[in-house]
């Protein structure tokens, strides 16, 4: 026999202190838990670690071997902001056209 108590009967003494511990803690988890990023804000980092992904190698080995080394740096940055400034217009455009009602 495992207890005499009824199975609703709450906690006595120890276990009633432990479980409030638990509740709290377990609400203090809850309150300190960050807010999910929103799905734009994913797609804003990771574009930025796309352009990398493209045009670094294309900074590092094809660039310095045609124009020399530092203006490379400089053309690579144009390319880099004026891409990334293209994609955001086209971006803003696909998702204003997608907002629309039908």
């Amino acid at each position: 026999m495992a207890s005499d108590r009824p199975p609703d009967t709450p906690p006595e003494g120890a276990a009633r202190e432990w479980l409030a511990r638990e509740r709290e803690s377990e609400r203090e988890w809850e309150r300190a838990r960050p807010e999910p990023r929103t799905p734009r804000e994913e797609i804003e980092v990771s574009w930025f670690w796309v352009f990398v992904a493209i045009f670094g190698p294309l900074r590092l080995w094809v660039l310095p071997g045609l124009i020399g080394y530092w203006p490379s740096w400089i053309i690579t940055a144009f390319v880099i902001w004026h891409g990334s400034w293209l994609w955001g217009r086209w971006w803003r455009k696909r998702k204003a056209a997608h907002s629309r009602p039908a």
